[in-house]
């Protein structure tokens, strides 16, 4: 646990709200509300005896608990805190950076919306005042955001999820300044800190979910497999409407985007996506093609050198 990154949640009750309970059954009934107020951001915890709250990678959180005699006999009261340690997503602090360095302020926006989302509002109010974080992790990312040439401020087995983002956002930013307006909100709304700051929570539970891995697969397979040339059979198996609306059209715009129907588009563009989300998932399509189409070129040349 670091200054910048821990936050302490703190209970105090009647001690007879734990009457006849033992230490470790007291502790897990009073970081039931911790636990469901993490539920609530899309986190997965569980109470871990004696005192810890821990998840999918490790623990997060360490419990206190003094039961204080009331004086005179009289009623007594149980003080219970809870120190949680948290770590803001790399990826929103250096896709800030890129957006910043890009010059575009809808997605700088977004992105401080999205920090707010994952529980950091100084943070996100600091970047959204063109500021430099506090702690000296976040500050080394948004830097190296805003220039990919200098040493990367991360270890390598977080680079591809890093790399990544910053290389996506260098795609997106681009896209949005040239199709949107600056303003993310209507009337600029997304200006006041207010409004930033409501948006995040309502994003909280997105932001934290839990993906499944290999939902881009019958995407990334049908075109690994694809000449570059041939057209879709319009008997091919495709990712069912219903079930995978996403892979569907993804793929469909990396082999046949003019099969594309409004159905296919309905299916998959309901809360929280909005037609943002569309054009990141129809460009995701179009670019799985267009690498396809590159290797096969680049391989011709190869051929004839």
């Amino acid at each position: 646990m670091e200054p910048g990154n821990t936050i302490t949640h703190s209970l105090s009750v009647p001690d007879s709200l734990v009457s006849g309970l033992s230490f470790a059954d007291s502790y897990a009934y009073l970081d039931d509300w911790v636990l469901e107020a993490l539920g609530d951001m899309g986190i997965k915890a569980w109470y871990q005896p004696l005192n810890d709250i821990a998840t999918d990678v490790g623990k997060i959180a360490g419990a206190a608990q003094k039961r204080v005699v009331g004086r005179d006999g009289g009623p007594g009261a149980v003080l219970h805190h809870v120190t949680m340690s948290y770590d803001i997503d790399a990826d929103e602090v250096v896709a800030a950076g890129v957006s910043l360095a890009n010059r575009c302020p809808f997605c700088v926006d977004a992105h401080t919306v999205l920090l707010h989302a994952t529980g950091d509002h100084r943070l996100a109010e600091t970047i959204a005042r063109g500021g430099q974080p506090e702690d000296p992790a976040r500050r080394q990312l948004l830097y190296w955001g805003k220039d990919m040439s200098t040493a990367q401020p991360f270890p390598s087995a977080d680079a591809p999820e890093i790399i990544g983002t910053a290389l996506s956002f260098h795609f997106i930013n681009r896209i949005v300044s040239a199709l949107l307006t600056e303003s993310m909100l209507p009337c600029g709304l997304q200006k006041l800190r207010a409004v930033r700051s409501a948006a995040g929570r309502r994003l909280a539970r997105t932001v934290r979910q839990e993906l499944t891995t290999g939902l881009s697969l019958p995407v990334r397979e049908s075109v690994a497999a694809w000449d570059g040339v041939t057209p879709l059979p319009l008997h091919a198996v495709l990712p069912d409407r219903a079930e995978r609306p996403g892979a569907r059209l993804a793929l469909l715009a990396a082999r046949a985007p003019y099969r594309i129907t409004d159905e296919d588009v309905a299916a998959w563009l309901v809360p929280p996506f909005t037609d943002h989300c569309l054009a990141h998932l129809i460009a995701y399509g179009a670019g799985c093609a267009v690498g396809r189409v590159e290797a096969t070129l680049t391989t011709q040349t190869k051929e004839l050198a």
